[in-house]
């Protein structure tokens, strides 16, 4: 898979996951927002569980907590 293709479903699925904990990187702790959602990005790019964030993302109906399997479940929990 290419690079650009990769980076497209892996931010693809961290949005639906954002969506999905009602998180809004506005209010993050993080002093830098920009960091964060940097932070955010890469640890979603080098995670892998991406089958299983795709079976959990399409099953999950209701707001609620990002899975443990989740590499940013504790900053998507947090708010």
């Amino acid at each position: 898979m290419g690079l650009i293709k990769k980076m497209d479903q892996r931010l693809e699925l961290m949005g639906k996951m954002m969506r999905q904990t009602q998180f809004d990187l506005t209010k993050s702790n993080d002093l830098s927002l920009d960091q964060s959602y940097k932070k955010s990005v890469f640890k979603c790019l080098n995670c892998t569980s991406e089958r299983q964030c795709r079976q959990w993302l399409d099953t999950s109906k209701e707001i609620t907590e990002a899975p443990d399997f989740c590499p940013n479940a504790g900053e998507f929990n947090s708010l």
